[in-house]
């Protein structure tokens, strides 16, 4: 019973020493467009990296694409042809690094469609045997890109922190359409693509917190007390 005591005494020690030393955390910002059609630009604005809480050790840009919309086709041959029907875009996340280039990511939702069509029913109208017409289309894509490099973790620090305000960067997201068709020598498509996106950039970070009491006072207490409780076992 009294070994316990002790062994628990001295687990308590091994925590506190533990406790003060550095811990991974994380910041976290983000920002998203809603949807409209494809082939739009928006810039956005984050945060540095406050370097007086830490040290930085990676950055992480993530971006997620959501695509609607609805595709078309007329086959105009004069045999039964397979059509291929993508709906696609390409939603980019992407932060200008000036000479150390561009930190980006791509999401590439698609949603793919397959239609056998007939010879040529005689009316252009995306329908009858021959044309096809899909509404209703929807698709997700996500990426991300992470780098831990002293050059990019430098570009994303501010140095002097809170200090006269945090600097902040620039970034860009983009939605462009990529929708296509094939299948057929002589086809006609028509696209419909709306496109929203988001992104996220993530710092993670090593931080030395300040303890409520003040290290060396409360190890030495501890230390005297384990002293103390050995001298009251050895006593009994």
């Amino acid at each position: 019973m009294n070994i316990r005591l002790i062994k628990r005494a001295a687990l308590t020690a091994t925590l506190l020493l533990t406790s003060v030393g550095a811990h991974a955390a994380i910041i976290v910002q983000s920002d998203a467009k809603a949807l409209t059609t494809t082939n739009w630009s928006q810039g956005f604005s984050f945060d540095k990296f406050d370097a007086t809480l830490g040290t930085l050790q990676s950055v992480t840009l993530a971006v997620n694409g959501h695509l609607e919309g609805t595709a078309k086709a007329e086959s105009l041959d004069g045999a039964p042809a397979n059509i291929t029907l993508n709906l696609q875009a390409a939603v980019t996340a992407s932060i200008d690094g000036g000479g150390l280039g561009i930190f980006s990511t791509v999401a590439n939702p698609l949603s793919s469609n397959n239609f056998a069509a007939t010879a040529f029913d005689g009316t252009i109208d995306f329908g009858g045997t021959s044309g096809v017409t899909l509404a209703g289309l929807s698709a997700d894509g996500s990426n991300s890109v992470v780098s831990s490099s002293a050059s990019w973790l430098s570009f994303f620090t501010d140095v002097d922190g809170l200090v006269g305000g945090l600097d902040t960067l620039s970034l860009n997201l983009s939605g462009t359409g990529q929708s296509s068709g094939s299948g057929a020598g002589n086809l006609i498509t028509q696209f419909n693509t709306f496109a929203a996106g988001d992104w996220t950039v993530t710092y993670v970070y090593d931080s030395v917190p300040t303890p409520s009491v003040p290290v060396p006072a409360s190890i030495a207490l501890l230390g005297l007390g384990l002293v103390g409780l050995r001298r009251r076992l050895i006593a009994h």
